[in-house]
């Protein structure tokens, strides 16, 4: 009889263990939810419908209601002086659930453009060492610099974040970088170099997210260079022949692998185009899905870029 029970139990044992163990690393998975959004300055369109006082809500409700990780935006104003433009303030304000990390792209850090970093409080810390604003150029601590070919000074907001479980800290960790790359095609290409650069840099060795606006497309020299692949181009006197640092997944392509869509729709005046903006991960977190949301507002545009989402598992 003991033998028999012996033998029951390890048939037991044989089917319940696996279960365990499986239920035991699926414990610490979740997943995270990342929004890039072009807001469009409110320097623009003042006194049209498009103008900010009408976007402002919009924007403010489908940030709440997608309840995100991490948003990353670009072109948004800081202008204390007048109070209606200061999207930056706005944000703040109306989404007190977020921090932000900002820096405007030029010399003054009073007021001027930029890409602010949001993330959600409840479900992130920010790792107050490993945290701030560069600028996409050759003195990355310059204010206002810009790389070869940059029309304009281009910065990056970026953050290591712990997770939080009840409102403790967790041994998980990511960084989250938001840029906004420039118009040139020179400048669009050193400031993916200088960002991959810097990433490849990190402290930590934790899962990396990126968000922006690129103003290139998938197929591009910059993007394939983000994707891992060696770029070889010449420009004006300098010769480019390199492999990235970094290796990273274009979230919407994984997802949709035969597909693409415009997210630059020039107020609803485009319907069709190139995605523009992206969605990075470092290859060690899994896309669970991505979508160009072009539902936000019934009859109205939020702005001139289409938001993008993703749901990532960590």
């Amino acid at each position: 009889m003991k033998k028999i029970l012996s033998g029951l139990l390890i048939l037991i044992w044989a089917f319940v263990l696996p279960t365990v163990k499986a239920d035991e690393s699926a414990v610490g998975s979740c997943n995270v939810r990342v929004l890039t959004f072009n807001i469009r300055t409110s320097n623009g369109e003042v006194g049209k419908p498009e103008e900010w006082k009408n976007r402002r809500q919009g924007v403010v409700e489908l940030i709440k209601r997608g309840d995100y990780d991490f948003v990353g935006i670009q072109e948004a104003i800081l202008n204390p002086q007048k109070e209606r433009l200061s999207q930056v303030d706005h944000l703040k304000s109306d989404l007190p659930g977020y921090g932000m990390i900002y820096r405007p792209r030029g010399k003054s850090e009073d007021h001027g453009e930029g890409t602010p970093l949001m993330y959600n409080k409840s479900r992130w810390v920010l790792d107050e060492t490993e945290c701030g604003v560069i600028w996409l150029s050759s003195t990355p601590d310059e204010p206002g610099s810009k790389s070869e070919g940059a029309f304009l000074p281009r910065t990056v907001c970026w953050g290591r974040f712990i997770r939080l479980e009840n409102g403790t800290p967790t041994d998980k960790a990511v960084y989250v970088f938001n840029t906004h790359l420039d118009l040139g095609f020179q400048g669009k290409l050193e400031g993916a170099i200088i960002l991959a650069e810097f990433i490849a840099k990190r402290k930590h060795n934790d899962p990396v997210f990126v968000t922006g606006d690129m103003n290139c497309s998938k197929s591009s020299m910059p993007m394939r260079y983000l994707a891992g692949k060696r770029i070889k181009t010449k420009i004006s006197d300098k010769r480019y022949n390199v492999v990235s640092p970094v290796k990273l997944q274009d979230v919407y392509a994984v997802v949709h692998p035969k597909a693409d869509e415009t997210t630059y729709h020039s107020w609803g005046r485009k319907s069709s185009g190139k995605r523009i903006d992206f969605i990075w991960t470092s290859p060690d977190l899994t896309p669970v899905s991505c979508r160009v949301i072009k539902d936000a507002a019934s009859g109205a545009f939020l702005s001139d870029h289409y938001p993008v989402e993703a749901v990532v598992q960590y």
